[in-house]
C-alpha cells in the first residue's frame, strides 16, 4: 500500500505529496486524505495508467493486439482521454459502459466530444457494453471496417 507523507508549508492550504505512479512531487489541498485515491496522482494520465482496464476495454484491447494494430490506450487528445487511438487510421475507439454513458449529461458530452474529434479529422467508433458482451464478432467487424481490413467470417 502507498502512504503519502505530507509536508505542510507554514499555514498555507496546500500540502506536498508524491505521485504514486511517476514519483513527481506536487501540491494538494490539505484536506485531501492520504488514504483515498484523491491526491496520490499528479494527473489524470497517471491515475488512469495505474488503474486496470474494464472488462469491455480488455476485450477490445485483446482484439486489437491479436490483429497486430498499433494503438495507444488511454491516449489524451486536447482535453479528452480516448480508450483507444489508432493513429495510422485516425480512429478513436470508445468502449461505453451502459450505466455511465446512458446518463443525459454524459450523452451530450459524448456528442460534443465526437463533434470536436471530427472537426480535427478523427473518426470515433463507439461500442456499447451491451454490444460488446452480446455480439463481440459484430464489434470486431465494425473495428475492421473502420480500419479498412477484411471482416471476420462468422460461418462455421
Amino acid at each position: 500500500t502507498h502512504k503519502c507523507a505530507y509536508e505542510y508549508r507554514h499555514k498555507s492550504a496546500t500540502a506536498v505529496t508524491t505521485c504514486a505512479k511517476c514519483g513527481k512531487t506536487f501540491e494538494v489541498n490539505k484536506t485531501v486524505k492520504a488514504s483515498g485515491k484523491k491526491g496520490i496522482y499528479c494527473s489524470l494520465k497517471c491515475y488512469r495508467s495505474g488503474s486496470a482496464r474494464t472488462y469491455i476495454e480488455n476485450a477490445i484491447h485483446e482484439f486489437l493486439v491479436s490483429i497486430g494494430v498499433v494503438f495507444k490506450s488511454q491516449h489524451t487528445i486536447f482535453r479528452y482521454t480516448c480508450d483507444f487511438y489508432v493513429e495510422s487510421s485516425l480512429l478513436i475507439i470508445e468502449t461505453d459502459g451502459d450505466y455511465w454513458h446512458s446518463l443525459p449529461g454524459v450523452k451530450n458530452k459524448d456528442l460534443r466530444r465526437d463533434k470536436y474529434m471530427a472537426s480535427i479529422g478523427l473518426k470515433t467508433l463507439r461500442l456499447s457494453e451491451t454490444e460488446i458482451k452480446s455480439d463481440i464478432d459484430k464489434c470486431k467487424n465494425k473495428i475492421l471496417n473502420m480500419l479498412q481490413l477484411e471482416p471476420i467470417s462468422t460461418d462455421i
